[in-house]
Protein backbone atom coordinates (compact mmCIF):
# COMPACT_ATOMS: atom_id res chain seq x y z
CA UNK A 1 0.00 0.00 0.00
CA UNK A 2 1.17 3.28 -1.07
CA UNK A 3 1.56 5.78 1.83
CA UNK A 4 1.18 9.59 0.82
CA UNK A 5 3.30 12.17 2.77
CA UNK A 6 1.37 14.37 4.91
CA UNK A 7 1.51 18.07 4.64
CA UNK A 8 -0.74 20.42 6.67
CA UNK A 9 -4.83 19.30 5.93
CA UNK A 10 -6.58 21.00 3.17
CA UNK A 11 -9.76 20.18 5.32
CA UNK A 12 -10.60 19.17 8.71
CA UNK A 13 -13.85 16.90 7.32
CA UNK A 14 -14.83 15.56 4.06
CA UNK A 15 -18.16 13.87 3.86
CA UNK A 16 -19.32 11.60 1.57
CA UNK A 17 -23.10 10.87 0.95
CA UNK A 18 -26.36 10.95 -0.47
CA UNK A 19 -27.35 14.01 -1.99
CA UNK A 20 -31.26 14.39 -1.90
CA UNK A 21 -33.51 17.47 -2.03
CA UNK A 22 -36.09 17.19 0.63
CA UNK A 23 -39.82 17.50 -0.69
CA UNK A 24 -41.54 17.86 2.89
CA UNK A 25 -45.25 17.46 3.56
CA UNK A 26 -46.95 17.82 6.19
CA UNK A 27 -49.34 14.51 6.86
CA UNK A 28 -51.81 13.06 9.49
CA UNK A 29 -51.29 9.82 10.31
CA UNK A 30 -53.83 8.63 8.47
CA UNK A 31 -51.57 8.98 5.38
CA UNK A 32 -49.07 6.23 6.85
CA UNK A 33 -51.75 3.76 7.69
CA UNK A 34 -53.55 3.99 4.56
CA UNK A 35 -50.21 3.47 2.55
CA UNK A 36 -48.88 1.31 5.38
CA UNK A 37 -45.65 3.60 5.91
CA UNK A 38 -43.69 2.76 9.07
CA UNK A 39 -43.30 5.61 10.83
CA UNK A 40 -39.64 7.64 11.13
CA UNK A 41 -38.06 4.96 8.75
CA UNK A 42 -36.64 5.03 5.47
CA UNK A 43 -38.12 3.59 2.71
CA UNK A 44 -37.89 2.68 -0.70
CA UNK A 45 -41.23 2.18 -2.39
CA UNK A 46 -42.30 0.16 -5.55
CA UNK A 47 -42.96 3.23 -8.66
CA UNK A 48 -46.70 2.70 -8.51
CA UNK A 49 -46.73 3.49 -4.75
CA UNK A 50 -44.74 6.37 -4.64
CA UNK A 51 -46.58 8.02 -7.69
CA UNK A 52 -50.01 7.28 -5.45
CA UNK A 53 -48.58 8.72 -2.58
CA UNK A 54 -47.65 11.82 -4.49
CA UNK A 55 -51.18 11.77 -6.63
CA UNK A 56 -53.03 11.91 -3.15
CA UNK A 57 -50.91 14.76 -2.39
CA UNK A 58 -51.64 16.75 -4.93
CA UNK A 59 -55.63 15.83 -4.78
CA UNK A 60 -55.46 17.14 -1.84
CA UNK A 61 -53.66 20.76 -2.43
CA UNK A 62 -50.52 19.63 -0.21
CA UNK A 63 -47.60 21.32 -1.86
CA UNK A 64 -43.74 20.88 -0.97
CA UNK A 65 -41.35 22.71 0.35
CA UNK A 66 -38.02 22.09 -1.24
CA UNK A 67 -35.13 21.89 1.42
CA UNK A 68 -31.74 20.17 0.53
CA UNK A 69 -31.48 17.58 2.68
CA UNK A 70 -28.59 14.46 2.95
CA UNK A 71 -27.62 13.44 6.47
CA UNK A 72 -23.94 13.79 5.43
CA UNK A 73 -24.52 17.14 3.94
CA UNK A 74 -26.78 18.61 6.49
CA UNK A 75 -23.78 17.82 8.98
CA UNK A 76 -21.37 19.20 6.72
CA UNK A 77 -23.43 22.34 6.10
CA UNK A 78 -23.73 23.03 9.92
CA UNK A 79 -20.42 22.25 10.12
CA UNK A 80 -18.93 24.94 7.93
CA UNK A 81 -21.24 27.53 9.45
CA UNK A 82 -18.65 26.94 12.51
CA UNK A 83 -16.21 27.36 10.52
CA UNK A 84 -14.72 24.26 9.97
CA UNK A 85 -13.06 23.51 6.40
CA UNK A 86 -15.50 20.44 5.17
CA UNK A 87 -15.90 19.46 1.87
CA UNK A 88 -19.04 17.52 0.45
CA UNK A 89 -18.53 14.88 -1.87
CA UNK A 90 -22.37 13.81 -3.22
CA UNK A 91 -23.96 13.65 -6.66
CA UNK A 92 -26.27 16.28 -7.97
CA UNK A 93 -27.40 17.61 -11.27
CA UNK A 94 -27.34 20.83 -12.76
CA UNK A 95 -31.39 21.09 -12.63
CA UNK A 96 -33.06 23.56 -10.15
CA UNK A 97 -33.04 20.98 -7.46
CA UNK A 98 -29.38 20.21 -7.90
CA UNK A 99 -28.44 23.86 -8.03
CA UNK A 100 -30.52 24.50 -4.74
CA UNK A 101 -28.46 21.55 -2.81
CA UNK A 102 -24.98 23.04 -4.38
CA UNK A 103 -25.73 26.84 -3.38
CA UNK A 104 -27.15 25.66 0.09
CA UNK A 105 -23.69 23.79 0.64
CA UNK A 106 -21.55 26.64 -0.94
CA UNK A 107 -23.19 29.58 0.93
CA UNK A 108 -22.75 27.90 3.86
CA UNK A 109 -19.10 28.13 3.45
CA UNK A 110 -18.33 23.74 2.69
CA UNK A 111 -16.96 23.03 -0.92
CA UNK A 112 -18.45 20.36 -2.63
CA UNK A 113 -18.41 18.30 -5.97
CA UNK A 114 -20.16 20.35 -8.72
CA UNK A 115 -23.48 19.94 -10.27
CA UNK A 116 -23.10 17.24 -12.97
CA UNK A 117 -24.79 18.18 -16.52
CA UNK A 118 -27.60 16.02 -17.39
CA UNK A 119 -27.68 14.10 -14.30
CA UNK A 120 -31.21 14.26 -12.22
CA UNK A 121 -31.12 15.00 -9.11
CA UNK A 122 -32.33 12.43 -6.40
CA UNK A 123 -35.58 14.32 -4.96
CA UNK A 124 -36.50 12.73 -1.28
CA UNK A 125 -40.05 12.30 0.06
CA UNK A 126 -40.13 13.43 3.39
CA UNK A 127 -43.59 13.31 5.46
CA UNK A 128 -43.86 14.92 8.89
CA UNK A 129 -46.85 14.11 11.21
CA UNK A 130 -48.58 16.29 13.55
CA UNK A 131 -45.87 14.95 16.04
CA UNK A 132 -42.46 15.95 14.19
CA UNK A 133 -41.22 12.74 13.31
CA UNK A 134 -40.74 12.50 9.95
CA UNK A 135 -41.24 9.25 7.37
CA UNK A 136 -39.02 9.43 4.30
CA UNK A 137 -40.03 7.66 1.03
CA UNK A 138 -38.03 6.90 -2.51
CA UNK A 139 -38.97 5.81 -5.68
CA UNK A 140 -35.32 4.16 -6.35
CA UNK A 141 -34.80 6.40 -8.64
CA UNK A 142 -31.39 8.10 -7.48
CA UNK A 143 -27.63 8.47 -8.96
CA UNK A 144 -25.22 6.04 -7.85
CA UNK A 145 -22.41 7.30 -6.60
CA UNK A 146 -19.13 5.17 -7.98
CA UNK A 147 -15.47 4.51 -7.02
CA UNK A 148 -14.82 6.97 -9.75
CA UNK A 149 -16.79 9.90 -7.85
CA UNK A 150 -14.96 9.87 -4.58
CA UNK A 151 -12.64 13.37 -4.45
CA UNK A 152 -9.08 11.07 -4.11
CA UNK A 153 -6.95 14.11 -3.87
CA UNK A 154 -9.48 15.73 -1.16
CA UNK A 155 -9.91 12.78 1.12
CA UNK A 156 -6.03 12.81 1.13
CA UNK A 157 -5.70 16.19 2.59
CA UNK A 158 -8.51 15.35 5.10
CA UNK A 159 -8.04 14.62 8.58
CA UNK A 160 -11.23 13.05 8.91
CA UNK A 161 -13.29 11.10 6.54
CA UNK A 162 -16.74 10.59 7.54
CA UNK A 163 -18.94 7.69 5.33
CA UNK A 164 -22.82 8.11 5.18
CA UNK A 165 -24.70 5.18 5.86
CA UNK A 166 -26.50 6.06 3.20
CA UNK A 167 -24.82 5.12 0.93
CA UNK A 168 -24.69 1.45 1.71
CA UNK A 169 -25.75 -0.98 -1.09
CA UNK A 170 -24.81 0.25 -4.35
CA UNK A 171 -22.48 2.91 -2.97
CA UNK A 172 -20.45 0.31 -1.00
CA UNK A 173 -17.72 0.15 -3.54
CA UNK A 174 -17.12 3.75 -3.86
CA UNK A 175 -17.55 4.06 0.65
CA UNK A 176 -14.94 1.39 0.55
CA UNK A 177 -12.72 2.73 -1.91
CA UNK A 178 -12.44 6.23 -0.33
CA UNK A 179 -12.02 4.69 3.46
CA UNK A 180 -8.92 2.71 2.37
CA UNK A 181 -7.64 6.26 0.34
CA UNK A 182 -8.19 7.93 3.70
CA UNK A 183 -6.74 4.95 5.47
CA UNK A 184 -3.64 4.81 3.47
CA UNK A 185 -2.92 8.85 4.12
CA UNK A 186 -3.78 9.22 7.62
CA UNK A 187 -7.34 10.24 8.06
CA UNK A 188 -9.38 9.12 11.15
CA UNK A 189 -12.79 7.41 9.45
CA UNK A 190 -15.80 7.90 11.17
CA UNK A 191 -19.57 6.41 10.04
CA UNK A 192 -23.05 7.17 10.39
CA UNK A 193 -25.64 4.52 10.48
CA UNK A 194 -28.26 4.97 8.67
CA UNK A 195 -32.39 3.97 9.00
CA UNK A 196 -33.18 0.72 10.71
CA UNK A 197 -34.16 -0.45 7.29
CA UNK A 198 -30.82 -0.23 5.71
CA UNK A 199 -28.47 -1.49 9.23
CA UNK A 200 -30.73 -4.52 8.45
CA UNK A 201 -29.93 -5.37 4.66
CA UNK A 202 -26.44 -3.92 4.83
CA UNK A 203 -25.57 -5.38 8.24
CA UNK A 204 -22.19 -6.69 6.50
CA UNK A 205 -21.04 -3.91 4.62
CA UNK A 206 -21.34 -1.73 7.42
CA UNK A 207 -19.30 -5.08 9.44
CA UNK A 208 -16.52 -4.30 6.80
CA UNK A 209 -16.40 -0.58 7.22
CA UNK A 210 -15.75 -0.80 11.07
CA UNK A 211 -13.20 -3.64 10.88
CA UNK A 212 -11.31 -3.87 7.62
CA UNK A 213 -11.04 0.17 7.83
CA UNK A 214 -10.72 0.65 11.08
CA UNK A 215 -13.37 3.35 12.08
CA UNK A 216 -12.21 5.41 14.60
CA UNK A 217 -16.30 6.55 15.49
CA UNK A 218 -19.69 6.09 14.42
CA UNK A 219 -22.67 7.56 15.04
CA UNK A 220 -26.46 5.88 15.41
CA UNK A 221 -29.74 6.29 17.26
CA UNK A 222 -30.98 3.53 19.55
CA UNK A 223 -32.72 1.64 17.28
CA UNK A 224 -30.39 1.82 14.25
CA UNK A 225 -27.92 0.67 17.18
CA UNK A 226 -30.66 -2.18 18.51
CA UNK A 227 -31.08 -3.28 14.65
CA UNK A 228 -27.25 -3.85 14.08
CA UNK A 229 -26.69 -6.04 17.40
CA UNK A 230 -29.96 -8.07 16.35
CA UNK A 231 -28.56 -8.68 12.52
CA UNK A 232 -24.68 -9.45 13.82
CA UNK A 233 -25.91 -13.15 14.98
CA UNK A 234 -27.56 -13.52 11.64
CA UNK A 235 -24.51 -12.98 8.82
CA UNK A 236 -23.72 -16.07 7.12
CA UNK A 237 -19.81 -15.90 7.75
CA UNK A 238 -18.44 -17.11 11.27
CA UNK A 239 -15.67 -14.93 10.89
CA UNK A 240 -17.78 -11.60 10.27
CA UNK A 241 -19.62 -12.19 13.39
CA UNK A 242 -16.62 -12.44 15.31
CA UNK A 243 -15.21 -9.46 13.48
CA UNK A 244 -18.55 -7.64 14.06
CA UNK A 245 -18.49 -8.53 18.03
CA UNK A 246 -14.48 -7.24 18.31
CA UNK A 247 -15.74 -3.98 16.40
CA UNK A 248 -18.58 -3.02 18.64
CA UNK A 249 -16.36 -3.52 21.73
CA UNK A 250 -12.89 -1.76 20.01
CA UNK A 251 -14.76 1.35 17.99
CA UNK A 252 -16.25 3.92 19.81
CA UNK A 253 -19.12 5.16 18.94
CA UNK A 254 -22.32 7.23 20.32
CA UNK A 255 -26.16 6.90 20.81
CA UNK A 256 -28.66 8.75 20.67
CA UNK A 257 -31.66 8.35 22.22
CA UNK A 258 -34.04 11.17 21.17
CA UNK A 259 -35.36 13.81 23.97
CA UNK A 260 -34.05 11.22 26.69
CA UNK A 261 -30.55 12.11 25.40
CA UNK A 262 -26.55 10.34 24.47
CA UNK A 263 -24.04 7.84 25.61
CA UNK A 264 -20.82 7.64 24.63
CA UNK A 265 -19.16 4.04 24.32
CA UNK A 266 -15.35 3.09 24.53
CA UNK A 267 -14.80 -0.31 24.34
CA UNK A 268 -18.50 -1.60 24.39
CA UNK A 269 -18.68 0.42 27.84
CA UNK A 270 -21.25 3.33 28.04
CA UNK A 271 -20.57 6.00 29.75
CA UNK A 272 -23.59 6.61 31.16
CA UNK A 273 -26.53 8.59 29.63
CA UNK A 274 -26.04 12.30 29.49
CA UNK A 275 -29.28 14.12 29.16
CA UNK A 276 -29.93 17.50 27.06
CA UNK A 277 -29.10 20.54 29.53
CA UNK A 278 -32.32 22.17 28.14
CA UNK A 279 -35.57 20.57 27.10
CA UNK A 280 -37.41 21.36 23.91
CA UNK A 281 -40.69 22.77 24.60
CA UNK A 282 -42.08 21.72 21.12
CA UNK A 283 -40.80 19.67 18.09
CA UNK A 284 -41.99 21.03 15.05
CA UNK A 285 -40.33 19.00 12.75
CA UNK A 286 -37.01 15.97 13.78
CA UNK A 287 -35.62 16.02 9.98
CA UNK A 288 -32.33 16.61 10.33
CA UNK A 289 -31.67 16.16 14.04
CA UNK A 290 -29.09 13.47 14.48
CA UNK A 291 -27.04 15.07 11.84
CA UNK A 292 -27.09 18.42 13.78
CA UNK A 293 -26.29 16.45 16.62
CA UNK A 294 -23.26 15.31 14.81
CA UNK A 295 -21.77 18.08 13.48
CA UNK A 296 -21.97 19.68 17.48
CA UNK A 297 -20.80 16.83 18.51
CA UNK A 298 -17.91 16.92 16.10
CA UNK A 299 -17.66 20.58 16.38
CA UNK A 300 -16.04 19.88 20.33
CA UNK A 301 -15.14 16.43 19.97
CA UNK A 302 -12.24 17.21 16.62
CA UNK A 303 -10.65 19.95 18.82
CA UNK A 304 -10.43 17.59 22.14
CA UNK A 305 -11.65 13.81 21.70
CA UNK A 306 -11.35 13.53 25.33
CA UNK A 307 -14.07 16.42 26.18
CA UNK A 308 -16.96 13.93 25.24
CA UNK A 309 -19.21 15.55 27.41
CA UNK A 310 -18.87 18.83 26.29
CA UNK A 311 -19.28 17.54 22.99
CA UNK A 312 -22.69 15.62 23.42
CA UNK A 313 -24.02 18.45 25.54
CA UNK A 314 -23.27 20.61 21.82
CA UNK A 315 -24.36 17.88 20.12
CA UNK A 316 -27.70 18.20 22.11
CA UNK A 317 -28.10 22.25 21.93
CA UNK A 318 -28.12 22.10 18.37
CA UNK A 319 -30.28 19.38 17.78
CA UNK A 320 -32.47 21.32 20.27
CA UNK A 321 -32.42 24.23 17.89
CA UNK A 322 -32.88 22.14 14.60
CA UNK A 323 -35.87 20.42 15.94
CA UNK A 324 -37.99 23.47 16.89
CA UNK A 325 -37.92 24.51 13.33
CA UNK A 326 -38.71 23.26 9.82
CA UNK A 327 -36.30 21.33 8.07
CA UNK A 328 -32.88 20.22 8.48
CA UNK A 329 -30.97 23.56 8.01
CA UNK A 330 -32.40 26.60 9.98
CA UNK A 331 -30.81 29.61 9.95
CA UNK A 332 -29.45 28.55 14.02
CA UNK A 333 -25.78 27.70 15.18
CA UNK A 334 -24.80 27.08 18.91
CA UNK A 335 -24.34 30.51 20.23
CA UNK A 336 -27.63 31.83 19.49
Amino acid sequence: MTLYKRHLPMYDLTIIGNAPVDALYHVDDALLTQFNLKKGDWQRLPVETFDAIMKTLADDGNLPELIPGGSGANTAWHLARMGHKVFFAGLVGDDAPGQLFYTSLITAGADMTPPVKGLATFVLGCLVTPDGERTFISDGRCPDFLPEHVPEAVVRQSRYLMLEGYLLGTGYPALAHAAELGRAAGAKLLLTLAAPSFVQKHCAQIVELLTHEHATLFFANDKELAMLRNQIPHLMDPRLITKALQALYLTNYVVTHGGRGAEYYHKGNSNGLVPPARKVSKVVDATGAGDAFAAGFLHVWMADPDNVTDAIQAGHTLAGKVIAHLGGRPNVTLDD
